[in-house]
């Protein structure tokens, strides 16, 4: 059973990345979430590809909302630069190139996909949200595998 409750300016982020086909997993808490665990959040936490065919997409997506976001110039530069952060103002949405211990690839692979709100997302896997949490290791880090270990 899931508690992921989206807020809308998300899902709006979300859908505009599928119709870009913008290459991402969703981490962090939105899906700590997806897998169970009732807290609360304050973002969205996406990885993205960190590619410039991949930047090129993100581009057209957030280019796409309504209204326009301004493009990060990570995204501009066609990440140069495999690690940054950005948000996606009034959305409540962090842009990432990189999350701790666990590269793009296999989190893409291993991801745990769903439909969901009528779109299709990939989240970070049980697996690789204890990982990178265990490597940052925070009080709401070590909160989240002690959750993840018994479900």
């Amino acid at each position: 059973m899931t508690w992921w409750n989206p807020h809308d300016s998300e899902l709006e982020v979300l859908a505009a990345l599928v119709a870009a086909h913008v290459s991402f997993v969703v981490v962090g808490g939105a899906a700590m979430q997806l897998h169970g665990m009732e807290r609360p959040r304050k973002d969205l936490d996406i990885l993205v590809e960190a590619t410039s065919p991949n930047a090129t997409a993100l581009k057209v997506a957030l280019e796409s909302l309504q209204p326009p976001v301004s493009v990060p110039f990570e995204v501009e530069l066609g990440f140069s630069q495999e690690r940054f952060r950005a948000g996606v103002p009034y959305r409540y949405t962090e842009l990432l190139g990189h999350i701790d211990g666990v590269a793009y690839a296999d989190a893409k692979a291993d991801a745990h996909v769903v439909q969901t709100h009528g779109l299709i997302i990939p989240f970070l896997s049980k697996h690789h949200l204890v990982k990178t949490k265990r490597i940052r290791g925070n009080e709401q880090d070590l909160a989240d595998i002690s959750f993840l270990e018994t479900v």
